[in-house]
């Protein structure tokens, strides 16, 4: 197919005339980590036929199917011109273009107040409800679990390798691989294990999927070889405080 791999999920509107007919693909039973939120991807390709509006929900059930509810963050249930990623067709649409696919990115939330707790076990379904319309496709479905706030040094980029004597100033990437925005944090950093040197609190905001290098205090080790680890602490956003990595 046209997002790179050799097959698709596959639903068959367009030669299907049964107006109101709702199949599902399901998950397997998936247990519920202690996260914040599980988050769900995949790749949408879909043209409407104008006048004939198809329907695609993503649900979840807590009951092992008995009952399906819309419990995703942003809710996704889009039928016609909203549920198509490249325009609308009359022909039978069997082949998406690169072009047609479209990532979709889901938060199942799973903290208090939701009926998704940590260790119970959810199913995932995507229900079609046909309207004679056209096909839709499906791939690369994927469920990964999220904290609300979660801070990662991703890279080390002062020091690397070796040093030929004086003072290093350390120097590392931070990203937030949260689903809020990171208000405040702190960066900290060891040599040999030793005690922690830690940045004053980082004010400026980072928004979900961002990055940032972030300069910290220097430092000037021996000679020989030494460990150096940094790590992140304390992320705050507007609903409190997180993980650090």
């Amino acid at each position: 197919n046209g997002n790179g791999n050799v097959g698709a999920a596959f639903i068959d509107n367009y030669n299907f005339n049964l107006v109101g007919q709702t199949d599902e693909l399901r998950t397997v039973a998936v247990t519920v980590p202690t996260v914040d939120s599980l988050i769900l991807t995949f790749d949408l390709a879909h043209k409407n036929f104008p006048g004939f509006n198809d329907r695609l929900q993503v649900l979840v059930s807590s009951d092992c199917g008995a009952t399906f509810t819309l419990g995703t963050n942003p809710v996704f249930d889009r039928s016609g011109a909203t549920l198509a990623t490249n325009g609308s067709s009359t022909a039978n649409y069997t082949a998406p273009a690169a072009a047609d696919w479209k990532n979709q990115r889901l938060a199942i939330y799973v903290g208090p107040g939701s009926p998704f707790t940590p260790g119970g076990v959810i199913y995932i379904a995507f229900r079609n409800t046909n309207a004679y319309g056209n096909n839709i496709f499906l791939d690369n479905i994927n469920l990964s679990a999220k904290y609300d706030r979660d801070m990662q040094v991703i890279a080390v980029l002062n020091p690397t390798g070796t040093s030929c004597g004086g003072s290093i100033t350390p120097q590392v990437t931070v990203k937030n691989n949260g689903i809020q925005t990171i208000n405040t944090y702190k960066v900290a950093y060891s040599v040999d294990n030793g005690t922690p040197v830690v940045s004053p609190v980082i004010s400026t905001p980072l928004a979900p999927g961002a990055t940032t290098n972030v300069t910290l205090a220097a430092f000037t080790p021996a000679a020989g070889a030494h460990t150096f680890k940094a790590y992140t602490q304390e992320p705050t956003s507007a609903s409190g405080s997180g993980e650090q990595v």
